[in-house]
């Protein structure tokens, strides 16, 4: 049994998940994911109800069981086995399926185009904008973002920079490209600047739309979060 330890309050936001085409549920997630799932945790009437739920859903979906106060994820096996067990964290929410269930943010929003236009590039290929540009594309929710894909960014004079631009604009989807980090300059490092020493670092180009502008786009915060301790598989 693995009990949650919660993260600073801060380092939690208010959220609606879903896993398996199953929910929406009301949680809290972490600002930041593992292997692009978000790490949610929810109340017990929440996680009663997602129990609840688990028992129509698919059969090849884990099953999950809540009783005496802990959350269990069991296999489909006969009979089944237990691969994670969690307590409640110190604020009594359940960290569940952190690794283990695909969890994702939830959103009404239509973005099968998009999700087909970025297949269809990935499949094709594409010549990159840089080896170490990356793109990331969501749904702005205001006080929220749902994730939607992390690519690599297209070179501007490629098919797949317009075919995936004009997704985004037509589904009024957003995207951002991280910037690099500015090197600091070793004078710098050492308290003083000598002629001929000093350094600049051109930032990357952003990934900017052609005509019309792109609509709704905003910078991604960086992530400080503090990961919350997940149950461990049995």
């Amino acid at each position: 049994m693995n009990p949650q330890s919660s993260g600073p309050v801060a380092e939690w936001f208010p959220s609606s998940v879903t896993y398996n085409e199953v929910g929406p549920y009301d949680a809290e997630v972490l600002s930041h994911r593992r292997d692009g799932m978000v790490l949610p945790r929810f109340t017990a009437q929440v996680m009663r109800q997602i129990a609840d739920e688990a028992r129509t859903v698919t059969p090849d979906t884990p099953r999950i069981r809540l009783a005496d106060g802990i959350a269990e994820i069991l296999d489909r096996g006969r009979p089944p086995r237990v691969v994670e067990r969690c307590t409640p964290d110190a604020a009594g929410r359940f960290a569940l399926g952190h690794g283990t269930l695909p969890w994702h943010e939830y959103t009404s929003v239509d973005t099968a185009a998009f999700t087909r236009a970025l297949d269809d590039a990935q499949a094709a290929g594409y010549p990159p904008a840089a080896l170490d540009a990356w793109t990331i594309a969501f749904v702005d929710h205001g006080h929220r973002m749902a994730l939607l894909a992390v690519y690599r960014s297209p070179d501007e004079n490629a098919a797949a920079y317009d075919a995936l631009y004009n997704a985004l604009y037509a589904g009024g989807l957003s995207s951002t490209r991280p910037r690099r980090p500015t090197p600091t300059p070793p004078s710098s490092r050492h308290g003083g600047t000598s002629a001929g020493s000093a350094h600049t670092s051109r930032p990357a180009p952003s990934y900017a739309p052609r005509s019309p502008p792109r609509h709704g786009s905003q910078q991604v915060p960086a992530d400080n979060a503090v990961a919350a301790e997940t149950c461990r598989a049995l």
